[in-house]
Order: structure tokens, then sequence, then C-alpha cells
């Protein structure tokens, strides 16, 4: 009978290990036939397949001339180094979507950016050398552009011409010293995302009725801006749905909250809230609001 046990107890180890080095197998063969790359040695092996390059943060000082070798390339992530140009020829990078140049020494952009239309998000944030009056003509060329970020770039106004970006449906304006959010928002009919946090400069009451005036939008990020009070003109927002205010300096929710229709979220996380553990978010506003309250300072 030990005999027997231990023949089947064999067998059972044998088999795990067989399935082991087949699944290990299959492993392999999906990490050689992967079209995602964060080494450029690797990358150029197999130009063709390359449709997502990950170079951020491996102390560049310019921009790697082999990638314009990847016709295929989608997804390119360059942040976190330190190049201060890109070639004029970058636009034959003719099906490149994601485009991630934060954090580097940029302080203009080549027109010929404006030649890439298959580009739809761009991240050029924590680039406080770029001249955005110099940058933006090139912005706006990128006529199928849904996602902008511009955090953390020393801005403190905008162009006007920010309104021709009519494909826009996200933007992020976090970090910079913006007292009021121009007009101009207004008309960006798709924008459905705005990110405004770490502004400590922003007039949230002369800025209000911008916000009510951007037909679309969703999702609005005013955290850590050192807001007081809550205009009760946000009532206007018609679409609002998500609101994060957290880390401000509100006490009072207003009332009128009840009546947006659309509204389902709305983050308090920090703020002065009265009798914080008392607090019972759907006294404060219709049940059909989930306000998170937890960790208020």
């Amino acid at each position: 009978m030990k005999r027997y046990m231990s023949q089947i107890l064999e067998a059972a180890f044998l088999f795990s290990l067989i399935v082991l080095f087949f699944m290990l197998s299959i492993s392999s063969a999906k990490g050689q036939d992967s079209t995602k790359f964060s080494d450029l040695t690797q990358a150029l092996a197999t130009p063709s397949k390359v449709e997502s390059l990950v170079l951020k943060n491996q102390g560049l000082t310019k921009f790697p001339e082999e990638i314009l070798r990847f016709p295929n390339l989608q997804f390119l992530d360059l942040s976190g180094n330190n190049i201060s140009e890109l070639p004029e020829n970058v636009f034959e990078i003719s099906k490149l979507e994601y485009l991630d140049l934060s954090g580097n020494s940029f302080s203009e952009l080549p027109g010929s950016i404006s030649r890439m239309k298959s580009l739809s998000i761009l991240r050029i944030g924590y680039l406080p050398n770029l001249d955005l009056k110099k940058a933006f003509p090139t912005i706006e060329g990128l006529e199928n552009l849904k996602v902008l970020d511009l955090k953390y770039d020393n801005i403190s106004e905008l162009p006007e011409s920010i309104a021709r970006l009519n494909q826009l449906e996200s933007l992020d304006l976090s970090g910079n010293p913006i007292k009021v959010i121009p007009s101009s928002l207004s008309k960006l009919g798709r924008l459905e995302a705005f990110y405004l946090n770490d502004d400590a400069e922003l007039d949230l009451e002369k800025s209000i009725s911008t916000l009510n005036s951007m037909p679309s939008l969703k999702e609005l990020h005013l955290e850590n801006d050192g807001i007081l009070m809550i205009p009760k003109e946000i009532v206007n927002m018609k679409k609002l749905e998500l609101l994060y205010l957290n880390n401000n300096k509100i006490q009072v929710l207003p009332k009128e909250l009840d009546n947006m229709e659309k509204l389902r979220f709305i983050d308090m996380s920090r703020n002065p809230l009265p009798n914080q553990s008392l607090i019972n978010p759907d006294q404060l506003l219709a049940p059909k609001i989930n306000i998170r309250v937890k960790n208020n300072k």
C-alpha cells in the first residue's frame, strides 16, 4: 500500500512539473510576442512589433532618434528625463496616440507635432521652462486631441485659442497659479473632466460662471485649493456627476446641491466639517448623493 501511494505521489509531482513547464513556456512565448517595451535595445530587435514604449526616468538628455524606426508605435512615454527638444520629423510616428513628455526640459515644441493627426493624449506637465504662448499654436493643430495635461507648468493665463481644441474631453491645469478660470473654456463643448487641484490662487466665486457654462462637464477636481465655501451658483452645473473638494477649508455644504439632478458623489475629505463623527451624509443632502467625509482634519 505504501509503495502504491509513493507511486501516486511521484506521478502527481511529475505531472505538476509538466504543468509548470508548460505554463512557463506559454508565459515566455507571450513575452516574446509582446508589443510593450521599456528597453530601447530590445525594442529595436523587432521594430514592427513595437506598439508601446516606456522610457521614463532613464536619464535621457536627447530624443532617441531610433524611436522613428517603429512604424506601429501608438504609446510613447518619455517622462522624467532631461530632453530639451524633439526632432522636426517627429510627426513620422504617424500612428502615435499617446505622448508623455512631462518632467523634461522643453522650452518649446516643434511645430511638426501638429501634424500628428492620430495623437489623442498629450501630457506636457512639469515643464517649468515651457513657453505656453509659443507652444499653443502647435497644440491647437492637434485636431483629434482628447486629453491635455498641463499641470505644474507655471501657467497663470490660458490663451483664448484653447477653444479651438473642440475634441478635448479632459483638461488638467493642476498646480498652476490660475486666479480665474477663463471664459474661453466654456467653448470646449466636449470637455467632461476638469482638474484644477493645488491652486491656492483660485477665486472660485469669480470662476463659477465659467464652470456653469461648460456644457458637458461631468467631473470637477478642486482639491487643495484653499476654498472656504462652495458658491450656491454651482447648482447651475446641470451635467456634473463627480465633485472633488478634498483638503479645502469648507465648513458648510449648501443645501442647493440637492437640486443637482446628475450629482452622485462629493469628496469632502480633509475639510473642517462640524461634528465630523456624527455626520450622516444622507441627512446633509439627498440620499442619491454619496459624500465622502472620512479622514477630515
